[in-house]
C-alpha cells in the first residue's frame, strides 16, 4: 500500500481501477482435461496427500495429549471421539 504512493508499485495496468470486474470464465467452463488421471506421478500425488492426511490428525491429537500430560485412559477415551470430528472435518471441509 505504501509503495503506490513512494512510486516503487506500478500500477499502469490498471485501466479499470483497482476493482473491476473479473473476466468471464466461459472460455474456461467445462473444459477441463482429465487425461492426467491416468499417469502415475498423478497418482503419486494423490498419495501423498492421502497419507498426509490420513497422519496429520493422529499425529497431532497424540502430540497435543502427550504435552497436556493426561493419563493414557483418559486420553484413549476422548481420542476416538477427537478423530471422528477430525475426520469429518477434512471429509466436509474439502
Amino acid at each position: 500500500m505504501i509503495g503506490v504512493p513512494l512510486g516503487v508499485t506500478d500500477v499502469s495496468g490498471l485501466s479499470a481501477g483497482p476493482v473491476a470486474v473479473p473476466p468471464s470464465p466461459a472460455p474456461l467452463f467445462l473444459r477441463l482435461d482429465f487425461s492426467i488421471a491416468f499417469e502415475p506421478r498423478f497418482w503419486g500425488l494423490v498419495h501423498t496427500f492421502l497419507f498426509l492426511e490420513i497422519f496429520d490428525g493422529p499425529g497431532s491429537f497424540l502430540g497435543l495429549f502427550t504435552v497436556m500430560g493426561k493419563d493414557g485412559e483418559a486420553c484413549s477415551s476422548k481420542f476416538g471421539k477427537a478423530l471422528i470430528v477430525d475426520s469429518a472435518g477434512v471429509a466436509f471441509g474439502a
